[in-house]
């Protein structure tokens, strides 16, 4: 058999291989779904004045390499999708380091720091191009290393199917938009509890004085009586004892 017969027989395999189609349209599923999630938060966050627009920035980048890399599997090159694919990987690590900037410089942050982010941004960028990140390492080059050195035991489909099932970022990108969601209604219901606990203190605060202004009423309008009381008493009194 020639080699030409033989790519075609493997390429009729795999086109028709369950386990493989299974996993490319889960993928591609998860993806389509995913992409109008990701921009409708990447402008809600961007316009987001509760966040800081440092954390904001680092944020929204992370969201837009992940959309490059859900669209990239889908319709580009695989450069993109891979530089998008470090990239977003790397991006917890400097929405940590701002948010440690942040605190330990707490009251100086809003004024004197401004380009921190870009900074950070820079070096993100920077270090999409190295595979660095302990997160990523473990989840993803690992598991496809794994799979790769053991690639005699599976057959063609089986074994893409495995390299693609290893980047778990399509179930990722199903999550965050969720996760945000989760987090935006935490942050709104923590702000409308200390509202409500504001408003019932002001409104006790008010009713106190309000109590306090008519208990003090009420016993100075009792004083004035008694002392009109006991006036005509003795007015009556030095009357009836007239001659």
């Amino acid at each position: 058999m020639s080699f030409s017969a033989l790519d075609c027989e493997i390429m009729k395999e795999m086109a028709s291989s369950p386990v493989l189609l299974s996993t490319l349209i889960v993928c591609d599923v998860c993806c389509m779904f995913s992409i109008p999630l990701l921009l409708y938060w990447l402008q809600r966050l961007w316009k987001m004045k509760l966040m800081h627009f440092n954390t904001r920035l680092l944020v929204c980048f992370h969201i837009v390499s992940l959309i490059l890399h859900l669209s990239g599997r889908c319709f580009y090159l695989r450069l993109p999708y891979n530089i998008a694919l470090v990239s977003c990987n790397c991006s917890a690590l400097f929405v940590s380091v701002e948010r440690l900037i942040a605190t330990l410089n707490a009251g100086q942050y809003e004024t004197g720091f401004k380009n921190v982010g870009y900074y950070l941004l820079g070096l993100q960028t920077m270090k999409a191009y190295v595979y660095t990140n302990s997160v990523f390492t473990a989840t993803y080059l690992v598991t496809l290393g794994l799979v790769i050195l053991n690639n005699e035991l599976f057959s063609k489909p089986v074994y893409f199917a495995l390299i693609e099932g290893t980047n778990l970022m399509y179930l990722y990108a199903l999550a965050l938009p969720l996760v945000l969601w989760y987090n935006r209604k935490d942050v709104q219901d923590q702000i409308r509890r200390t509202i409500d606990k504001n408003l019932a203190t002001s409104y006790n605060r008010v009713f106190d004085a309000l109590r306090s202004q008519w208990e003090a009423q009420h016993i100075a309008s009792n004083d004035r009586a008694k002392s009109m009381s006991t006036r005509s008493m003795l007015h009556y009194k030095a009357s009836n004892e007239r001659p």
